[in-house]
């Protein structure tokens, strides 16, 4: 069962937001229990309970505490959770990276949106997800994924190593890097493992 926590403050779009994660979990198909929290505050109360989810979609402009410090404290609680951010302003795009959010979604949230952030998430086995590869592209463009080749994108911080033409993953899997998209690769790679140096950090 995929554990899903939803926090957010208003009714209408906790409504919409219920209806379209049922849809995207139908078409992945996942068996998903949801929980609502109307506050931060709730949702980190049930964390210090002992409640474990998957994935957390977590509204920016909460009252009191906010999406990005209700983010940070589920962290201690959960360090691997998925989390991604529903708002409807792109203030806080950069805040959302920085905690290894899986997605950043613009309100209104759509079917096809949500369904990637399914997939993303801790799922033991693999998904179909029906849509293009190019609309999944679209949708993850940002420094944190990489292109590998024609029909691979992996997060950045997914990599162990790379060697040559090969991507060596933290599952001990691997993947060939495509002629084509080599030279960004390893850009892309170096200037990772360059900033998390710099800021003390060696993943």
């Amino acid at each position: 069962m995929f554990q899903i926590a939803i926090c957010e403050d208003s009714k209408v779009d906790t409504d919409l937001l219920s209806q379209t994660l049922a849809a995207a979990a139908n078409d992945l198909r996942i068996r998903a229990r949801t929980d609502y929290y109307k506050n931060g505050e709730e949702l980190i109360l049930a964390l210090k309970d002992g409640a474990s989810y998957d994935l957390l979609l977590l509204d920016i402009f909460l009252e009191q505490v906010n999406g990005v410090d209700t983010a940070r404290s589920a962290r201690k609680y959960l360090p691997h959770v998925q989390i991604a951010f529903l708002t409807s302003s792109r203030d806080y795009a950069l805040d959302a990276y920085d905690l290894d959010a899986i997605h950043y979604l613009m309100k209104p949230v759509d079917r096809e949106k949500l369904g990637v952030d399914i997939y993303l998430s801790d799922i033991a086995e693999p998904q179909r997800i029906p849509i293009s590869f190019i609309r999944v592209e679209e949708q993850l463009a940002s420094s944190s994924f990489l292109r590998i080749s024609r029909s691979l994108m992996v997060r950045i911080g997914y990599i162990r190593c790379i060697d040559k033409n090969v991507c060596y993953f933290r599952d001990g899997t691997s993947a060939l890097i495509s002629r084509r998209e080599k030279s960004i690769v390893r850009k892309k790679y170096n200037d990772y493992l360059f900033n998390h140096s710099q800021e003390g950090e060696y993943p």
